[in-house]
């Protein structure tokens, strides 16, 4: 037997006498003398893998206006988880989040007056039951307090407490020396332009 694909392995020699009955019922005499067997096995042929690099794609004129945008959206989406890790780290003495202080932060800004939680929830991109959340956790430490306003009855306002109030000018005023870290001298001119332009790009996708 062979094989196109096939390797001839060696051979198998037999010897010996041996008889049989024929048609007739007489003796018939086998051929006794040594005789070779070819013995081939069969080998699949050895595979051929090639590697190609890929080939450089450059994109087409009318995609590259929106990759630009896609590279801006991936690089500010990068410094602000930074800018946030960032900050947790500094505010580890005060046990507080980010997120928990930038919840303060953010009634502060209200004067006073007190922040709806939907509003809490549009300003720092979390979801109204992690406002919920966070609000029930300041407000185990005392640091702030709901309120309804009286000419409506119906909204929930979260306000600063006295003690928030003091903690959120403690930290801020502790860390304000780091700000000089953040925004250098030659780039601190350009933050109101950049800020306000962030803004735009995010009222123009909303």
């Amino acid at each position: 037997m062979s094989a196109n694909w096939g390797i001839k392995m060696g051979t198998v020699s037999t010897s010996g006498a041996g008889r049989d009955l024929g048609a007739g019922g007489g003796p018939c005499a086998l051929d006794t003398s040594p005789a070779t067997l070819p013995v081939t096995i069969p080998v699949p042929p050895p595979r051929t893998t090639t590697t190609t690099a890929p080939a450089g794609h450059r994109l087409p004129l009318h995609c590259q206006d929106m990759a630009r945008w896609v590279h801006i959206i991936q690089r500010v989406w990068s410094c602000g988880r930074q800018l946030r890790r960032w900050l947790a780290d500094q505010l580890a003495p005060w046990q507080l989040s980010d997120s928990q202080f930038l919840l303060l932060f953010s009634c502060g800004q209200s004067y006073g007056e007190g922040v709806a939680q939907q509003d809490l929830s549009a300003a720092l991109d979390i979801s109204p039951a992690r406002i919920s959340g966070l609000v029930e956790e300041l407000a185990a430490r005392e640091l702030v307090c709901l309120s309804r306003p009286a000419q409506d009855r119906r909204r929930q306002l979260v306000q600063l407490t006295t003690r928030g109030a003091r903690l959120l000018e403690t930290i801020l005023g502790t860390l304000s020396p780091l700000a000089s870290r953040l925004e250098p001298d030659e780039v601190a001119g350009r933050r109101d332009a950049a800020l306000d332009w962030l803004g735009g790009c995010y009222r123009a996708a909303g």
